[in-house]
């Protein structure tokens, strides 16, 4: 009787252990979101940068929806950039990622273009759409030409519909890349170190303090690529989706707030470079 109560409590002590560590792991997981809400409640998580204003059409969120590839059905909402209200996107990256809605389509390709302000070709790309109705990233690769500091460009994203089809649905959207200031680097430092638990720097707390302190330095596509990360690494979080409804609602996006995150699109070898003299 006794080795059996021994027994017992023996498996009692490894089941609590047990439950004990998932349930540690578990708030330790979800100490991410709620750092960031709590974050949230105290300032916008983005604070644009000026008042400038370069585009009326806001990436093509003012085409009709009706404005679609001829065999598709009606779009519920455009092809649509995801860029502020100003139209521009700020980076301090030399090969950004960028995001675009892209709506269900029978389209199996796209045409990816950047120029720069005199309206030369710096780079265009024939993309493959592996899926759609939901929001792509394309992140610019390695051996393209770099953003050059200071310098703003447009970039588009055009679907190849049939050859006979002139009006075809785009997303377009302005980019100029800035350099990383001393200030950030303090600001991404410091939020690192609200994150950190236990002196143990993680991937999630890295880019919960690049996410802080892109968005209140008004950049605006490293800040989106860091927050589309941590939506991937924690697609359950309550916290984080509403973080991410809220953010582009807050820059009238929000038609588009619910639609699902695409797999990152990295242009390769069926890039085809193009400048001008």
């Amino acid at each position: 009787m006794k080795s059996f109560l021994n027994f017992s409590r023996f498996l009692f002590f490894i089941t609590f252990s047990m439950l004990n560590g998932l349930l540690i792991e578990s708030v330790l997981a979800g100490t991410l979101a709620v750092d960031m809400q709590l974050q949230a409640r105290r300032r916008r998580l983005f604070e644009p940068p000026t008042d400038e204003q370069v585009d009326d059409s806001r990436g093509g969120a003012s085409r009709s929806a009706e404005v679609k590839c001829a065999d598709d059905e009606v779009y519920q909402a455009p092809m649509t950039a995801l860029v502020p209200q100003s139209g521009l996107g700020l980076t301090v990256k030399p090969h950004p990622t960028l995001l675009v809605y892209v709506p269900a389509t029978t389209s199996t390709r796209a045409h990816f273009t950047l120029k720069d302000a005199g309206n030369r070709g710096v780079y265009q790309a024939s993309l493959p759409l592996s899926a759609t109705d939901g929001i792509l990233q394309i992140t610019l690769p390695a051996d393209s030409p770099e953003l050059l500091i200071g310098s703003t460009y447009e970039w588009s994203l055009v679907l190849l519909c049939h050859s006979a089809q002139t009006d075809l649905p785009a997303a377009s959207g302005y980019i100029r890349r800035v350099e990383m200031t001393e200030e950030m680097t303090e600001e991404i430092s410091e939020e690192i170190a609200a994150e950190t638990i236990e002196e143990r720097v993680t991937e999630s707390s890295l880019l919960s303090a690049q996410t802080v302190a892109y968005g209140q330095a008004g950049i605006w596509h490293d800040m989106l690529a860091s927050l589309v990360a941590l939506k991937q690494a924690y697609p359950a979080d309550r916290v984080l989706s509403d973080d991410w409804a809220e953010l582009l609602q807050s820059e009238r996006l929000g038609a588009i707030a619910n639609t699902p995150l695409l797999q990152m699109q990295n242009i390769t070898e069926t890039s085809l470079p193009s400048r001008s003299d």
